[in-house]
């Protein structure tokens, strides 16, 4: 598979329900993180999000890791000015998209 090609690392991160249904849905196609990740994110990683509920959440849900999870691939990846030091942002790529677009560039 291409996709294996690709893969550096998987970074397996919490996200907050708000932010988790944003990705899911695909209104949210960006991550900004602690750029503390060893090694750090870069193009070609996988990152998974799961949905994790802080003990202070205002839903008043159960805290913890609720089961949900999502999977991206990290495609381009920002560290400048622009992203406040020790930080970065990423953009998150649906897997099956990856797979559907290197399927066809591979043809």
């Amino acid at each position: 598979m291409k996709l294996e090609i690709l893969r550096r690392q998987t970074h397996r991160v919490k996200s907050h329900p708000e932010h988790f249904a944003a990705a899911l849905s695909g209104r949210k196609t960006f991550e900004i993180r602690q750029d503390d990740r060893s090694p750090p994110y870069q193009t070609g990683d996988v990152v998974i999000l799961q949905e994790w509920v802080a003990p202070d959440h205002p839903s008043g849900r159960e805290p913890g890791y609720t089961g949900s999870s999502v999977t991206f691939l990290i495609g381009y990846v920002e560290r400048s000015a622009v992203v406040p030091a020790g930080w970065c942002g990423f953009e998150l790529i649906p897997v099956e998209l990856a797979l559907r677009v290197g399927a066809a560039v591979c043809r």
